[in-house]
């Protein structure tokens, strides 16, 4: 499936960092000050979303394709399904 520009966005995967990688509450701390951003109005912050999927995530992308672009260029329903929240699950503590 291509979009209006031509990118395959169905060939977007987006990868977030294992689970023991190092600097989860940073990058936590990172993701809540982003989406507050975001549900404030800022449009600044799409921009610093995407920079910080791309600075945390392993984004894999077509040969060729810009994957900022790629991920700008998704669908609302791709995006929701890549970004929804509530498909997020957080280990419960086992101490």
């Amino acid at each position: 499936m291509t979009n209006e520009t031509g990118t395959e966005v169905s060939t977007v995967t987006i990868k977030p960092p294992a689970g023991n990688k190092p600097g989860y509450l940073k990058r936590r701390k990172q993701a809540m000050q982003i989406n507050k951003k975001l549900i404030d109005g800022d449009d600044a912050a799409i921009d610093e979303m995407v920079d910080f999927v791309l600075a945390n995530a392993t984004v894999t992308v077509p040969d060729g394709i810009d994957p900022r672009e790629a991920i700008m260029d998704l669908s609302e329903d791709d995006f929701m399904h890549i970004f929804n929240p509530a498909a997020v699950v957080y280990p419960t503590n086992a101490a």
